[in-house]
């Protein structure tokens, strides 16, 4: 009986061996299999991702360490500091998170190049915060008012074809569509009247650029004094086709000039004519020479 109790003993602790074996194995493998899945995080892995990481690190940090307790080796500790240091990686990134949450609620908007960078980075937060009712519904109306201001902004300052009024008008409707997607509870790191005065003030800057270099190519040029009545012509034509973003100080400098320039080409007498006809599209110098023509024939009859 003593012998077989023995064996009995001897067989139950090999067996507990080989389970002992094939749990502190299994630990083994699935802590390297979770290193080697993970790998280096990426900067636009969401909270709900990295929450769910540390977890894990933690868990399986926990039975490595219990399984050092009862057999340290050289590959329990490699892995236990591998997921120590994933855990670190995912805590860091958490947090970087947080701060480019803050960030944006912090932000300041100048010109369009700032919008279209918010624009970019809230609909990232958007992912990245997905899970975080609280948070995600904050970036997603973020980025659509960002996405419509952007939309405006590009839409208006590159359309020449506004006069001021219309611009300004313009722009008060885009605001109203734009205050449209807030509701009172809602909450927006700038203030959208502030956002489209901005705007306004931007556009018409650009506008007053393009409109001086505008009369630099096309009116401070012209020369009174020529007494070439094609060229003069020439310098009519183009300035009577004066774009919508002028202003009314230049377009009464324009007047002046035009009404000069007629003067000069009436001086000219034949020469201007000839000048003014040849200006003309070539429909209208048809329709002048049969007229003409028609009026001479007709003085011919008897």
């Amino acid at each position: 009986p003593q012998h077989a109790e023995r064996l009995e003993d001897h067989v139950n602790n090999q067996i507990q061996t080989v389970q002992e074996s094939h749990r502190l194995s299994y630990i083994l493998d699935e802590a390297d299999a979770f290193v080697k899945n993970i790998g280096k995080l990426h900067e636009q892995t969401t909270i709900r991702q990295l929450r769910e990481i540390i977890k894990r690190c933690r868990d399986i940090g926990e039975r490595l360490r219990r399984l050092e307790k009862v057999k340290a080796t050289a590959e329990s500790r490699r892995l236990l500091e591998a997921v120590e240091e994933i855990r670190n990686q995912a805590n860091i990134l958490l947090n970087e998170h947080r701060k480019r949450g803050d960030a944006i609620w912090e932000s300041k908007i100048q010109s369009l190049d700032d919008v279209q960078s918010l624009a970019i980075e809230s609909r990232l937060l958007e992912q990245i915060f997905a899970g975080e009712d609280i948070d995600v519904e904050s970036f997603r109306l973020i980025g659509n008012v960002l996405e419509n201001l952007k939309r405006h902004w590009i839409e208006l300052l590159n359309n020449e074809a506004f006069s001021t009024p219309e611009l300004e008008s313009l722009i008060r409707d885009r605001k109203t569509e734009t205050q449209a997607l807030i509701d009172e509870e809602d909450e927006l790191p700038w203030d959208i009247d502030e956002l489209y005065r901005l705007l306004e003030e931007s556009i018409m800057s650009e506008r007053k650029r393009l409109a001086n270099e505008w009369m630099r190519k096309n009116v401070e040029i012209i020369n009174l004094g020529s007494n070439d009545p094609m060229q003069l012509q020439n310098q009519l034509r183009k300035i009577k086709n004066a774009p919508a973003f002028l202003s009314d100080t230049q377009r009464s400098k324009i007047k002046s000039v035009i009404e000069s320039l007629n003067r000069k080409l009436d001086s000219l007498e034949v020469e201007g004519l000839l000048a003014r006809f040849k200006s003309l599209p070539i429909e209208q110098q048809i329709r002048f020479l049969s007229e003409a023509q028609r009026l001479v024939k007709g003085s011919q009859k008897p």
